[in-house]
């Protein structure tokens, strides 16, 4: 709510600089007709601008508030024991630092041209 009340004080100062670049229009001398204008005008543009990328940016953060389901399966010991093979096979190679899925692994650190870091995470809930 606080996020959103943000966004219209921004859509305000928006629209104000858009009146007192009315305002200047009117004034008799040309630099503060013209160099007010352009400024307010730009000012405005600016906050307006500055205004959707945060409704943007709003909207998309809360576009999924719903929380993640908790998955708790039994599996037989078997079924266990065949996860976590796959897991040591194909996963734990990036996802793992410490322990099986525990993340923290820097992936770009093994590159031999400097792309940055590539911090793997851990998609599993911890218990």
């Amino acid at each position: 709510m606080l996020d959103f009340l943000g966004v219209a004080v921004l859509i305000i100062v928006a629209g104000l600089f858009g009146w007192l670049s009315l305002r200047a229009r009117q004034a008799k001398s040309a630099l503060i007709k013209w160099g007010g204008t352009g400024l307010a005008v730009s000012l405005s543009a600016l906050v307006g601008l500055v205004a959707l990328i945060t409704l943007n940016g709003l909207f998309k953060l809360h576009a999924r508030s719903a929380p993640a389901p908790i998955t708790k399966l039994a599996g037989t010991a078997q079924q266990i024991q065949r996860g976590k093979a796959i897991s040591d096979g194909f996963c734990s190679a990036c996802h793992s630092k410490t322990g099986t899925l525990t993340g923290g692994l820097d992936i770009g650190e093994h590159f031999p041209v400097p792309v940055g870091s590539f911090v793997s995470a851990n998609h599993l809930p911890v218990d």
